[in-house]
């Protein structure tokens, strides 16, 4: 009998260790861009704190370079409960919220970070995010990691905007950043990040809006970016998103860890996309591409002609002018 007894318990226990094991919730996070990124980068770091935090609770997958899914992608992926965790871009996400590309309106170019986060990291940015929750089935876990400021960088040589005029110039996404485009008399056209180095190198477009960081990550001066116009047109974000079914399914501390891990981290993920974008500039030059400031009055000029051209660009892109005259109050009271 004693022996039925130790086999039982023995049976019990590696019953209990095979639950715990199962226990492990799956979370799954996917990137679209590759390893030299700084979103991947830091991406990595918070991970490495996650799996620590979690204790074995988590089963963390990481997955960049569009292994998994786009970024254009995610969104669905994330309602559908396929994928736990994604970042992607607000210009991702205006074909679900119009409001999300506030930021790309005429009023923001130019702004500063920290203007951006004044608007993003108050009221302005936490409406949206409930907006972006309450259509994609997500939750927005807190404040947006930075990517930077957006310039033009081109295969031809740029001495203004002028020289854009009926160009044909890659947009990531976002109905804003392509109706701004069309006002200076550039051809706007859309080209997910992946795709980019082939249609740069096979003239499918003469320009693209990225920042300094994404060239370097990319190796874009080998695909026939040759300029760079400094403008900071507008400050790109991502969103950090998880999957309402996850977070439904999974206890409270779990949603807790998460959440405070990432407000543990961001300030270090701000700062460390900041630093790799100054120096992301400095390897553009040493790779040939010239860097071009444009003069003060240029861009005073490009930003009276875009701002005469903001309410259009609300009308076409749909977004809320409630909204945007919050956002507008919002980067007045920060300076912008």
């Amino acid at each position: 009998m004693r022996q039925y007894l130790l086999a039982a318990v023995a049976a019990l226990a590696i019953g209990g260790l095979a639950t715990t094991a199962m226990a492990a919730e799956k979370f799954r996070i996917s990137l679209e861009t590759g390893p030299n990124h700084v979103r991947n980068i830091s991406m990595k770091k918070f991970v490495e704190k996650l799996k620590a935090e979690s204790a074995g609770r988590l089963d963390v997958e990481f997955y960049e370079g569009a292994s998994l899914y786009k970024d254009r992608d995610v969104p669905k992926a994330l309602a559908q409960g396929n994928l736990e965790m994604a970042l992607p871009g607000l210009w991702q996400l205006d074909k679900f919220v119009p409001d999300a590309v506030v930021t790309d309106l005429p009023m923001f170019y130019g702004a500063s970070a920290e203007q951006v986060h004044a608007v993003m990291d108050g009221p302005v940015g936490r409406e949206l995010y409930k907006k972006l929750e309450d259509k994609l089935r997500v939750v927005v876990i807190g404040r947006q990691m930075d990517l930077g400021h957006v310039n033009l960088f081109t295969g031809f040589a740029i001495e203004g905007y002028d020289s854009i005029v009926g160009k044909k110039i890659r947009i990531p996404g976002g109905a804003a950043s392509g109706e701004r485009f069309k006002v200076l008399g550039a051809n706007p056209v859309l080209i997910p990040w992946p795709d980019l180095p082939l249609a740069m190198t096979q003239g499918t477009v003469d320009g693209a809006i990225t920042t300094f960081e994404s060239v370097r990550s990319a190796k874009l001066w080998d695909s026939n970016v040759k300029f760079a116009y400094a403008d900071r047109e507008t400050f790109y974000g991502y969103v950090p998103m998880v999957s309402k079914a996850f977070w439904d399914r999974v206890s409270p501390d779990i949603r807790t860890f998460i959440t405070e891990t990432w407000e543990n981290s961001i300030d270090d993920i701000r700062n460390t996309a900041a630093e790799r974008q100054a120096s992301a500039r400095e390897d553009a030059a040493k790779m040939g591409i010239t860097v071009i400031d444009p003069k003060p009055d240029e861009l005073k000029q490009a930003r009276a002609k875009l701002m005469l051209a903001q309410d259009a660009i609300v009308k076409a892109t749909n977004i809320d002018p409630d909204f945007v005259a919050k956002a507008q109050a919002a980067l007045a009271a920060a300076g912008g």
